[in-house]
């Protein structure tokens, strides 16, 4: 930014999300060097205003949207034990098998699926390969059986999902 003025030019940088609320992002009016930072998801509104030593000032504003297009990285335990209860039942919920899974943004849910289509212990069968639950269960014919194999999901808050899979 410069001025024929003078060249000591100083400027704001202010930001507003889509209900018109002030975000922090930078203040440069003492430097001249803005601070980095990221904005938040949604529409955001920038205006930078320059002053100069004479007090005049101009300003220019535009949209930011901020979309979150990225999957989080799902990450699940190799491996999972599971034992059964004195009814011979066990319902393990998804983020039992998370083993660190992260997001640039923010994780909303974990859910879990079996990998084979077999009737689970209440009796149910789910073949739809895009039906996830909060828990899966285990019973007595899982016992000494090969490895179960478990989907488990990530949701970040944006609807992106990834999944991993674990042997049980």
């Amino acid at each position: 930014i410069t001025d024929l003025c003078c060249n000591c030019v100083k400027y704001t940088i202010s930001v507003t999300n889509d209900m018109g609320v002030p975000i922090l992002f930078a203040d440069t009016t003492a430097t001249k060097t803005p601070v980095k930072r990221d904005l938040p998801l949604g529409v955001n509104t920038v205006t930078y205003t320059a002053y100069d030593k004479c007090g005049n000032s101009s300003s220019c504003t535009w949209t930011v949207t901020v979309i979150d297009n990225t999957s989080p990285v799902a990450i699940c335990q190799q491996f999972t034990t599971v034992s059964l209860t004195y009814d011979g039942e066990a319902e393990v919920a998804a983020i039992n098998f998370n083993s660190g899974s992260y997001d640039d943004c923010l994780i909303d849910r974990f859910e879990v699926r079996r990998m084979d289509n077999k009737i689970d212990c209440k009796g149910n069968v789910n073949t739809d390969p895009n039906i996830f639950f909060p828990y899966v269960t285990f019973c007595c014919s899982d016992a000494g059986a090969p490895n179960e194999i478990v989907i488990m999901r990530v949701w970040d808050k944006s609807g992106n999902w990834n999944d991993c899979m674990v042997q049980v």
